[in-house]
């Protein structure tokens, strides 16, 4: 039997390898996405209140008109409620006119 021979590096070693990886850059860089990120961002609040200032001004707008109308049917009321007042009151001389006015008696002959 024959001894097994090991199998061994060759003599002053292996050449050097070459570990260094070259990946292909794929997308942006990271600056670049936070840039477009801040600048959607920057864009939609700028949106948002330009939008919010325009509802507000139509609110506004709403709140006058509806103060506006409600003055109106509070003069109306308190003229109704005047006029109210006023017939009441002729109403309560008439009916006391009718109730103490006395008639002469027939006279009898």
């Amino acid at each position: 039997m024959s001894r097994p021979r090991q199998d061994l590096p060759p003599r002053g070693g292996f050449a050097p390898i070459k570990y260094i990886r070259h990946i292909p850059r794929k997308g942006f860089s990271g600056l670049a996405v936070l840039g477009g990120v801040t600048a959607i961002s920057a864009a939609g609040l700028a949106a948002y209140i330009v939008k919010q200032t325009a509802n507000n001004e139509i609110s506004r707008a709403r709140e006058l008109e509806r103060m506006e109308f409600l003055r109106k049917v509070d003069d109306y009321l308190h003229v109704k409620e005047l006029e109210d007042v006023r017939r009441r009151a002729t109403l309560d001389v008439e009916a006391m006119e009718q109730m103490y006015k006395t008639e002469q008696p027939a006279r009898l002959q």
